[in-house]
């Protein structure tokens, strides 16, 4: 019953939509939802994400002041008793945590009071509306503790300081003063933001980096597009058939890289910049990798199969082959070694002939030397290992 009287109440609180009124929301606004492609994989996301969204209904019990506090006081208890029903309907969405396949959590947009659009604050200043975006000052400008000259001056913007606006209350704004709170700057001495260069945060960029570093490599197609590539070799043009988003590659698509008689396509998706989940590269000469990358790195079990039927086998982790990794070939022969941080030399291995026949040695830098000394594999030039 107290909960019932408490709905009632808050319903007879809400100011009615009068002509001309206008709906405010708390400081949070709505809170959002989430969509998860496959939740049995993300099953702790899912459930830290809603116990999330619930700690964000309990804290949207009021607007971003207390000056908008004290003007619209009536809407204090309906915001109370809606955040109350935000909480309860994440609290049931959390069951969609448990599932398989797709899973989309709904999001609660049912915060909102309504007040006479003409309503004034205590000083008899215009009301202030919400708003959120970034602007500039044009020169140094003066910011005051209301939105007027009648109110203190308590600071001011040097010119192209950005800062972020919160509200209009007629000519004036209010904005997130530099020393923390709310304060307001006419808004003719506020103009946009210069546009940023997408790449400003990007670092390191590949131009005048040494061969074989980790870069954010700049795409011949589509220009100003970038990509973190892990071994940068400046001989190598990329350009991107899927989209580009905040001057990164985005989703989907095909990469495809060319340089003086050597080319290839990979095939998968991109993350903020990055290759993300399974790909497959398809060189010109035939071969063909498969593997999956994490945040721009190879990392898991690739398989690399040549035209000529030799399939290669093995783990890369963070980038590097690391572990034991198995060669095939056509004639039926293997080879099985060892890498350690990308590395085999010193590293044991053994080469299994067709018949069964097994010649265990180790690596000598990029030479394989069985237990007799006999060169059976090597990596390079063949002139640079002992005659075998």
């Amino acid at each position: 019953m107290p909960r019932l009287w408490t709905a009632c109440l808050a319903l007879l609180l809400v100011p009615p939509a009068a002509a001309g009124g206008k709906e405010l929301k708390p400081k949070l606004g709505d809170i959002g939802g989430a969509s998860y492609a496959e939740v049995s994989q993300s099953r702790e996301i899912c459930r830290k994400a809603v116990e999330g969204r619930i700690a964000l209904c309990r804290l949207n019990t009021g607007f971003e002041s207390d000056a908008e506090n004290r003007q619209h006081a009536r809407c204090l208890p309906v915001f109370e008793w809606q955040a109350e029903s935000c909480a309860a309907h994440f609290q049931r969405q959390a069951g969609k945590c448990d599932g398989k396949g797709p899973a989309h959590i709904d999001g609660f947009a049912r915060f909102g009071c309504t007040v006479a659009a003409d309503a004034a604050d205590e000083s008899g200043g215009p009301a202030v509306t919400p708003a959120d975006r970034v602007m500039q000052a044009r020169a140094r400008a003066a910011i005051r503790s209301g939105p007027g000259t009648g109110h203190a001056r308590t600071g001011a913007l040097e010119a192209g300081r950005e800062v972020r606006v919160t509200g209009e209350a007629g000519a004036w704004l209010r904005i997130e003063a530099p020393d923390g709170g709310a304060a307001f700057v006419h808004g003719s001495r506020l103009i946009p933001p210069a546009p940023r260069d997408p790449a400003a945060d990007l670092a390191p960029i590949c131009v005048g980096m040494s061969p074989g570093a980790a870069c954010w490599r700049e795409l011949t197609d589509p220009p100003g597009c970038r990509f973190w590539n892990d071994y940068y070799d400046q001989r190598i043009s990329w350009a991107w058939s899927g989209e580009c988003r905040a001057g990164v590659a985005e989703g989907p698509g095909v990469l495809a890289a060319a340089s003086a008689g050597w080319s290839a396509e990979l095939i998968g998706a991109f993350g903020g910049g990055r290759m993300q989940g399974l790909w497959v590269v398809r060189y010109a000469d035939g071969r063909i990798d498969q593997g999956p990358y994490v945040d721009g790195r190879k990392h898991g079990r690739w398989v690399d199969r040549y035209a000529d039927g030799r399939v290669d086998e093995g783990p890369y982790v963070n980038g590097r082959k690391h572990g034991r990794w198995v060669d095939r070939y056509a004639s039926g022969n293997s080879f099985e070694y060892e890498y350690r941080d990308g590395s085999v030399d010193g590293q044991p291995g053994v080469y299994v002939t067709s018949s069964g026949d097994r010649h265990p040695g180790r690596w000598s830098g990029d030479c394989f030397l069985d237990g007799e000394g006999r060169l059976l594999v090597w990596r390079g030039d063949r002139e640079a290992c002992p005659p075998g």
